[in-house]
């Protein structure tokens, strides 16, 4: 499907779009036994997940290749979907960085969605948004009440469902959580071309920055815009997957690493207690500050000694509001988790960091004594609000100071952190929030 616009058609003068694969009726069952019938869009393909939802206005491509919604079927409360098309989700920037997409893949099972357009417009479209739902094999229905569906998965809690053919929804087997919902990290770090693209401390395929901090980023299905927010910084970075041994100190990435950063990623956090969450453990040893988002926050918690729960219906969308418990400063985040830090679990030397000003539930952790700390949400957005961007520069004011401290005193220094020679805290280095710039929707 061409751009309507480029090509001067006018949309009333369009043929329907013949396409075997769009505009079948098509129905979705939720495990509650509500039932709801719309048209197929995307591959013909019958399917069973779990149903979550998001709440923006765009930012479509960017939902549909995070890894954090891998193996989940999609809910679109917006109403329109398809009307600015699909960019070039392959398209690199110097570094090797992904353009337009968060990863090579659409990672959700399904697209539910209530109106959809072939009719797009936008200046970096190449395809329709059927079209690239039909290159990765992903199915979508339209025609459906979104907003009666996500009701229902407020009121009622995230829940599994089958989407298919209305003569078929009883032979599609059921999604088996237990089964299905495992080793989703182990799925996407498979998948993912960071580790290959971003093999050493550079900047991609571009050199090093000189004297630029090294980070050491561990993949448990990362977001090429949280690469891109530590290089456009002059971080140099070498990105790991999850089961890499960034806990040995004699590692040679390790070794060269002035920080340890665990990135986004899917699925329950205590599927990592024997990789991820072990050599965290290990990095509490070292003299290396720590910075966790999304599925880093809970995998550093459990590290800690907390403990992580499923949630009723998880914090979905790009609106939801977090609270500093030092400063008491409200920020607006994007979120994607079905899982939170226990409250009453968080261990003696730790605590929350944010908190959720809706329901109350932990959005991060701080270690009191040690520069290691972690958000549930994503400070990069893509898509979503930017107000928690400066946390990228916190963490690297925190990073910038103990490398110093270290080149100065040597790697063995004692004691271990710049702040100790000083005989103060380290948690005034970041916890202020700076002013918004340009382009930041923080308040004052």
């Amino acid at each position: 499907m061409k751009n309507l616009k480029n090509i001067g058609i006018e949309p009333s003068d369009r043929k329907l779009n013949a396409d075997p694969g769009q505009g079948h009726p098509i129905a979705i069952r939720l495990a509650n036994g509500m039932e709801l019938k719309g048209k197929s869009v995307g591959a013909v393909k019958d399917i069973a997940g779990e149903f979550v939802f998001a709440t923006g206005m765009t930012g479509y491509v960017e939902m549909l290749t995070d890894p954090s919604y891998k193996g989940q079927i999609l809910v679109l409360t917006y109403p329109l979907i398809g009307n600015y098309g699909v960019p070039n989700t392959i398209a690199r920037d110097l570094t090797g960085i992904l353009k337009h997409a968060q990863s090579m893949n659409i990672h959700v099972s399904g697209v539910v969605m209530q109106n959809y357009t072939d009719e797009w417009s936008h200046y970096q479209g190449v395809k329709s948004f059927h079209e690239w739902l039909v290159e990765h094999d992903i199915p979508g229905i339209y025609g459906v009440d979104t907003r009666e569906m996500t009701k229902t998965l407020r009121e009622e809690g995230s829940m599994v469902g089958k989407m298919g053919g209305v003569d078929r929804l009883d032979s599609i087997p059921n999604f088996d959580y237990i089964a299905q919902g495992q080793n989703l990290v182990a799925q996407v770090c498979k998948e993912s071309d960071l580790p290959f693209v971003f093999d050493k401390f550079q900047q991609g395929w571009m050199p090093p920055v000189p004297g630029g901090p090294n980070i050491l980023m561990v993949d448990v299905g990362m977001k090429h815009s949280i690469v891109s927010s530590f290089l456009e910084r002059g971080c140099n970075v070498k990105v790991v997957p999850y089961d890499y041994p960034f806990g040995d100190p004699n590692d040679e990435a390790v070794r060269m690493a002035d920080g340890i950063f665990v990135s986004n990623g899917p699925g329950d956090p205590t599927s990592l207690n024997e990789t991820t969450v072990a050599q965290l453990r290990k990095c509490f040893e070292g003299s290396k500050p720590i910075w966790g988002i999304c599925l880093g926050n809970q995998v550093l918690s459990l590290a800690a000694g907390a403990t992580a729960s499923k949630m009723k219906y998880g914090h979905r969308g790009v609106n939801q509001p977090a609270v500093n418990t030092i400063t008491r400063q409200v920020v607006i985040t994007s979120q994607n988790h079905g899982y939170q830090i226990d409250l009453d679990s968080i261990p003696k030397g730790w605590a929350p960091l944010y908190v959720n000003a809706n329901d109350g539930s932990c959005e991060g952790m701080i270690c009191h004594d040690y520069p290691f700390f972690s958000v549930q949400f994503h400070p990069e957005a893509c898509a979503g609000p930017l107000d928690s961007r400066p946390l990228f520069d916190h963490y690297l004011q925190v990073v910038r100071s103990q490398k110093r401290y270290l080149e100065k005193n040597g790697a063995a220094a004692e004691p271990k952190w710049w702040y100790q020679k000083e005989n103060k805290g380290w948690k005034g280095e970041f916890i202020t929030f700076s002013r918004p710039t340009e382009g930041d929707s923080a308040g004052q």
